[in-house]
């Protein structure tokens, strides 16, 4: 008992006030994990949703340029586009329920574009 409390309290006895938009955001990706889900599709968005949540937790909201950086991490163009639609469909979730989040807008790549083309893109966007 007095184990799990601190599990759920940031392994501190303190007590934390849950943060509404992370209440929010737990909701809307349980809604969405609760879906009839491949069990590989299934582990992927929840690797995904818990970068995002860390972000949220962090910095109290999730930058475009944190959702273009986790796709922009892998080199090839396969898993650019795997991981780009794996994270539209819970930043898309989000967004359509009302939560506070921006769309991405980078787009698929294809097998002969370079992925390192389109980070100069974003590095002129942000300054």
């Amino acid at each position: 008992m007095v184990y799990d409390y601190l599990v759920k309290n940031n392994y501190s006895f303190e007590k934390i006030e849950r943060r509404p938009e992370l209440l929010e955001f737990d909701r809307l990706i349980s809604q969405k994990l609760d879906e009839p889900l491949n069990k590989a599709y299934k582990r992927t968005l929840q690797d995904l949703a818990s970068k995002l949540r860390g972000e949220l937790e962090s910095s109290g909201s999730i930058p475009i340029e944190f959702i273009d950086s986790i796709m922009l991490r892998h080199n090839n163009s396969t898993s650019f586009n795997t991981v780009r639609r794996h994270l539209n469909v819970l930043v898309n979730h989000l967004y359509e329920n009302g939560f506070p989040i921006e769309k991405s807008a980078l787009k698929l790549v294809f097998g002969d574009e370079k992925i390192n083309l389109i980070v100069p893109f974003i590095v002129t966007e942000i300054k």
